[in-house]
């Protein structure tokens, strides 16, 4: 990306003593909005990663990076990232050839909607356990008229139910999800990602949060 992508691309740093060139621009992340992250959540996770509570803050609403996810068989603070870096680092790809290239040369990410609207609000939806909750992703679109692929999965850290459930038809526009009998009182995060065909891949989400009641 450092050659033939214009005066932006060729200042890219590459003397940079950690292999996340960008450092702090998880702070500007949070605000990018790509359909999964609340700027007011920082624990809920997205592009930026996934913080919790200082607690040293004396009560502040001070939040750093001491929270661990589980990815590919492993249990590390890295790993909050580490889950959305190939879709994150597409988009910026895609960002300097915008640089060199009329827009229509240029891919575009997809538009996913939710029961038939798009958008990048966070959807909350109240169950009760043993409720099955349909999701559907219909209505979804790519300005580009690229081929798009499906993934609706359950974000368990983010969650305070804090495991894993299945999904029915995770790979498909419609899928849907059994409430867990113990999930009463707690919150389930369910994340769709669309990905495009284009060249490169482009990525973005919808967050569906299911609130559980006790009855």
């Amino acid at each position: 990306m450092l050659t033939g992508h214009g005066p932006l691309g060729a200042l890219y740093p590459t003397n940079t003593t950690h292999p996340q060139k960008e450092g702090d621009t998880m702070t500007f992340l949070y605000l990018v909005p790509t359909g999964m992250n609340d700027p007011e959540q920082p624990a809920w996770g997205s592009w930026a990663g996934r913080y919790g509570k200082q607690d040293t803050a004396a009560g502040r609403a001070y939040y750093w990076a001491n929270q661990a996810d589980v990815w590919k068989g492993t249990k590390h603070r890295d790993n909050t990232l580490a889950v959305w870096a190939a879709d994150f680092q597409n988009d910026f790809r895609a960002r300097l050839v915008c640089c060199v290239k009329p827009p229509r040369e240029v891919n575009h990410p997809p538009r996913p909607a939710i029961a038939g609207k798009q958008g990048t609000t966070i959807v909350e939806v109240r169950a009760i356990r043993g409720e099955v909750v349909r999701l559907d992703a219909t209505g979804t679109t790519d300005p580009d008229s690229d081929l798009v692929s499906y993934n609706w999965w359950v974000y368990p850290e983010a969650g305070s139910y804090g495991r894993d459930v299945a999904i029915d038809g995770a790979d498909a526009a419609r899928a849907s999800l059994k409430v867990p009998a113990d999930a009463g009182g707690k919150t389930i995060h369910v994340i769709l990602t669309v990905r495009d065909k284009g060249d490169p891949p482009l990525a973005r989400y919808r967050r569906v949060v299911i609130r559980v009641g006790d009855s």
